[in-house]
């Protein structure tokens, strides 16, 4: 049921996401691969245009992703979530580097109250190699029926900046 819901809701969601009467417009970004305790497989890449990123997200291609085991409270305004990074990403934290590659992911699973209730999804991509101030990043939002997509400083670079290169999760996931 509820793959059948946010499937639902990853197609009806198209008109979501103008924003300044144009679409969010991208590419893709780096595939991510492993997850925790499970083999590595290949994921196809994480797209960054509003309803190729909505449709990955409800056909759950990002969950074999290294990942956070349960939801908890979000230091931010994001409450109950729960973090998954892609290959490129992990890789990144994991050696420290100050700059993550283009390409590298992360997916915020966002939940209700309950802790088990899937609400919507934060999802930050670098889509450039040089972050500029977070204009290498294209951020997208979902909750429910409404969401926001696009690159650069007006979404959630002001926020991100005080991340290691906007991002703030780290590993190893605790």
């Amino acid at each position: 049921m509820r793959v059948v819901w946010l499937l639902a809701l990853a197609l009806s969601c198209a008109a979501c996401f103008e924003i300044g009467g144009k679409r969010a417009s991208g590419g893709k970004g780096d595939a991510g691969v492993g997850g925790e305790g499970g083999g590595a497989l290949e994921h196809p890449r994480v797209p960054y245009e509003a309803d190729a990123l909505t449709a990955y997200l409800a056909e759950g291609h990002y969950t074999g992703f290294v990942h956070q085991r349960s939801p908890h409270p979000s230091a931010g305004p994001h409450g109950l979530m729960r973090v998954f990074f892609s290959d490129s990403l992990a890789t990144s934290l994991a050696a420290g580097w100050p700059e993550h590659p283009a390409g590298a992911a992360a997916v915020v699973e966002l939940f209700a109250a309950d802790g088990a209730t899937l609400i919507g999804w934060d999802v930050s991509v670098k889509i450039a190699s040089d972050s500029e101030a977070g204009l290498g990043w294209y951020w997208y939002e979902l909750i429910g029926p409404s969401g926001v997509a696009g690159e650069g400083p007006n979404y959630c670079s002001a926020c991100h900046a005080g991340g290691l290169d906007f991002v703030y999760a780290s590993l190893p996931f605790e």
